[in-house]
């Protein structure tokens, strides 16, 4: 069974002019949000085996890139990837990462050999077949109003700031600015009822009229002046 695992690790390397990206997809010794820890020793194999095979996307989704080389050191498993600059989804991610919109990476695999601390509930992968390496947005796709926190507000913010900055200034294809307008929408939509929501309750939060004060003239905005391939 193939599984996917989201890591908030930071971008190792980014060579604009060259449109090559770096990255650790795995961190070593330390337990996931998951439950299982990776050892340095879980990739070794598949990589040397099948490093041909082994595919760069984003969001799980599109393909944007052919990893060139991989790596590990004592924090984790890094890859070393070529954009696909002069295709349509690996020129959005390059995009997007010269933005600052990837804030995480993910790995597709299978887990072959590990062990399991049946007290602790904890998964040692001690070997893995890897599938393929993600770059990931940091765009809440599926944010639940009904479940948000208080705080949640200045993620819902920046979030959108975030849009707005890749929209205006990004050189995106059609189908990116589309799908990232949309979102931009929806966010604006969901801080409008989060806001009613803590009202409703009597709770005030810090600049309670943003963000949505300013997105009624900013999708508008956009959508007069979006420049798209």
């Amino acid at each position: 069974m193939k599984e996917k695992l989201l890591n908030h690790l930071e971008l190792k390397d980014f060579e604009e002019a060259k449109g090559l990206v770096s990255f650790y997809y795995s961190a070593f010794n330390n337990i996931d949000l998951g439950g299982d820890i990776v050892t340095p020793s879980a990739f070794i194999k598949t990589v040397q085996e099948n490093f041909t095979h082994i595919y760069h996307n984003r969001d799980h989704c599109e393909a944007v890139g052919k990893p060139i080389s991989f790596g590990q050191d004592q924090k984790g498993a890094f890859c070393v990837s070529q954009l696909g600059i002069k295709t349509e989804d690996g020129s959005d991610c390059f995009e997007q990462y010269k933005a600052g919109m990837i804030k995480g990476h993910s790995m597709e695999y299978k887990a072959i050999k590990w062990s399991y601390d049946e007290v602790k509930e904890i998964r040692t992968l001690t070997e893995c077949m890897l599938w393929g390496v993600t770059s990931v947005t940091n765009i809440p796709m599926n944010l639940d109003a009904t479940t948000i926190s208080i705080k949640s507000i200045t993620d819902i913010k920046y979030s959108m700031e975030e849009i707005e900055k890749y929209l205006r200034k990004g050189n995106i294809s059609e189908k990116s600015g589309i799908k990232f307008l949309a979102e931009y929408d929806k966010l604006s939509v969901l801080a409008k009822s989060l806001k009613e929501k803590l009202k409703a309750g009597r709770t005030t939060f810090e600049n309670e009229n943003e963000p949505e004060s300013k997105s009624i003239q900013t999708i508008n905005y956009l959508k007069t002046n979006l420049k798209i391939n």
